[in-house]
């Protein structure tokens, strides 16, 4: 696991990195602020009944990103291995990490 506290336009951000013995990486971002949330071809999840998120998935990760309460979050998944994009981490995995934040 690797942390870091940071800031970004005057907003503080931390992240929140954890790796697999095979080095996929899981990344959460919390960032004060509507954070920057510019993602290519983005789809539009539910993450609750009442909030609302955006989901890519691409040739190198998967990311969900949110925001409620002020606070921007960002979840990527990458696997090690980015040719092998089948992965065990699906949609359906990430969505139930982010509904947890919101209980």
């Amino acid at each position: 696991m690797v942390s870091d506290v940071y800031e970004v336009k005057g907003d503080e951000a931390l992240d929140i990195s954890f790796y697999t013995e095979e080095n996929d990486l899981l990344t959460m971002q919390f960032m004060e602020g509507e954070g920057e949330m510019e993602l290519f071809s983005p789809e539009q999840v539910e993450i609750t009944d009442s909030l609302t998120g955006l989901y890519v998935d691409n040739s190198y990760s998967k990311t969900v990103t949110w925001q409620k309460d002020g606070v921007t979050y960002k979840m990527t998944y990458r696997p090690s291995n980015f040719s092998d994009n089948d992965s065990e981490v699906e949609k359906s995995d990430l969505l139930h990490v982010a509904r947890s934040f919101h209980f």
